[in-house]
């Protein structure tokens, strides 16, 4: 089992933050995918988008690292669209000032009626822990 972290490479902060989280549960380095950090993301001499494609496939639980820069990132909605498609399982966790009434996000693929957090909700972040429990 894998945990996914689709984000745009503009919020790769938040990614980080993310992932060091996910590390200080236990999760071990090869169970996160995360394509901001080379330790974390796609082997030199892969193409991308078969590496990506065959990760989503194997229905890795994926975290989806909502903001505007998201929604205006082709390759994101090109991960969430796929993802969607496999139906992965999957949390939303949105950056700080991020507008969830925004019409992208209102209107995208992921259930805007399905409750997520913004990452700097410290009570909400403990979902997380108890969803890698879950999973791992």
């Amino acid at each position: 089992m894998k945990i996914f972290i689709s984000h745009s490479s503009k919020n790769k902060d938040y990614g980080t933050l993310l992932v060091e989280l996910l590390r200080n549960l236990g999760i071990r380095e090869d169970e996160i995918i995360f394509t901001s950090n080379v330790a974390y993301g796609i082997p030199v001499g892969q193409n991308i988008f078969h590496w990506l494609k065959y990760q989503i496939e194997e229905k890795p639980f994926v975290v989806y690292l909502l903001s505007e820069q998201y929604y205006e990132s082709i390759a994101c909605l090109n991960e969430m669209g796929a993802a969607w498609i496999v139906e992965n399982n999957h949390a939303a966790i949105f950056i700080p000032d991020f507008d969830l009434s925004s019409k992208e996000f209102q209107s995208g693929a992921l259930d805007p009626r399905e409750i997520g957090f913004h990452i700097n909700d410290e009570e909400r972040v403990f979902i997380l822990y108890s969803i890698t429990i879950n999973y791992f």
